[in-house]
């Protein structure tokens, strides 16, 4: 039963990955009625005492979340339902407490993590065989096109890819497969045709970072390839994936050096210093507005007057959500995560909250991609237990 849950909940969780296919009034309901159903189921859990540090960061997290629903209510008039509707998403986070409860086993999370890549490479290519007809809802709302050199296609899943490129390299690293380094590839591929330039560019950047501690004189390649360089010409043609992301950074480079501001930084400019805050909304948050609500119909003009969006602003969007205190509390367990030691299979778990800290700068993969937010920080935290009780038998 307790891997029905684990890839059930996930499911419904995306909202059944968004297929037009579905009756998406159904399986929200679904997924809203499972929310109070996992709170209940965890509830012992969730509140037990003498837990880690990282159990602690995620509790508090956590009811900041439901608090910032009764804060909406009190400070921007939206009802309790509304604001639970809103909130649903990011009360995915329970997902972690369910993991802690049942006590799963790291290869049981493995198997979850390449389950989901499968299912993510699978609806991938269905979506982009039936391009540019959107199969997915969350595409409805913009065109399909292929400026960019293929589709840009959005899978709910998508942090799946990130954490299998993560695996893949550490084992390679760890046990020197060489099948290991093929599926590094296949899954930095796969983040390359997703064609979100951030993405591409950290989950390079932390893959770079971990390599350079881990190989010997891997530095003097880098420096002998950047010589290498100096003396051959490389031309990306400008039709592929490559050459046309290429060529949209550098219009955008342009268009900030002669004097349009990049709109994230306005984004946080607005966020922090012009949303109307007060004492308590600046301390706990204001919450997740519903389209339905007052609240909602205010972003709604932001959104369109302005074009901003806390999506694209993940530190932001936290600060809104969470407040300054729940934005303290997720620092500290990015910071514990990426601190702690684990076995050295389980370093991808740390590479990855490492690229999600980076991409929630200009994302919101951290409430966006919280299930697996959830999973590396239980890898982690179970990992790091295991080295303590190791060391302690040693000692």
């Amino acid at each position: 039963m307790k891997l029905v849950i684990l890839y059930l909940f996930p499911f419904l969780h995306y909202w059944g990955f968004r297929y037009v296919g579905f009756n998406l009034t159904i399986v929200k309901a679904l997924y809203f009625v499972a929310i109070p159903l996992m709170t209940l189921y965890v509830a012992n859990t969730l509140f037990q005492k003498k837990q880690s540090v990282l159990f602690n960061k995620m509790r508090t997290i956590t009811l900041l979340i439901f608090i910032s629903i009764i804060v909406a209510f009190l400070f921007h008039g939206q009802s309790i339902s509304l604001g639970y509707r809103a909130t649903a998403s990011v009360l995915g986070i329970l997902f972690y407490f369910y993991l802690n409860k049942t006590n799963f086993t790291i290869k049981e999370l493995e198997c979850f993590i390449w389950v989901n890549v499968c299912v993510y490479f699978f609806l991938w290519l269905y979506a982009l065989y039936q391009a540019p007809i959107p199969i997915f809802s969350v595409d409805q709302d913009r065109q399909l096109n292929d400026d960019r050199g293929i589709f840009r296609i959005a899978i709910m899943n998508r942090a799946c890819i990130m954490m299998a490129l993560f695996y893949s390299v550490n084992r390679w690293i760890v046990i020197k497969k060489k099948i290991f380094l093929v599926l590094s590839i296949l899954m930095f591929v796969l983040i390359v045709l997703m064609t979100i330039r951030q993405y591409i560019v950290i989950s390079a950047f932390v893959v770079t970072f971990y390599l350079f501690k881990k190989i010997r004189y891997i530095w003097l390649y880098a420096i002998m390839g950047l010589l290498l360089l100096n003396f051959v010409s490389i031309s990306i043609p400008k039709d592929t994936i490559l050459g046309r992301l290429i060529e949209l950074s550098e219009r955008q480079a342009i268009d900030n050096k002669y004097g349009e501001t990049n709109v994230r930084i306005l984004e946080y400019e607005y966020y922090f210093f012009e949303f109307p805050q007060n004492v308590i909304t600046s301390l706990l948050g204001n919450g997740i507005p519903h389209s339905d609500s007052s609240y909602g119909l205010k972003e709604s003009r932001l959104n369109d007057v302005k074009r901003f969006f806390r999506s694209d602003v993940g530190y932001a969007n936290l600060y809104l959500l969470i407040g300054i205190v729940g934005i303290l509390v997720v620092f500290q367990l990015i910071y514990y995560t990426i601190k702690y030691k684990v076995n050295d299979e389980m370093v991808y778990a740390k590479m990855f909250m490492f690229y999600v800290a980076l991409a929630n700068i200009a994302s919101a993969a951290f409430t966006f991609d919280i299930l697996f937010v959830c999973i590396a920080v239980y890898l982690i935290d179970k990992s790091k237990s295991q080295v303590l009780l190791l060391n302690k038998k040693l000692s």
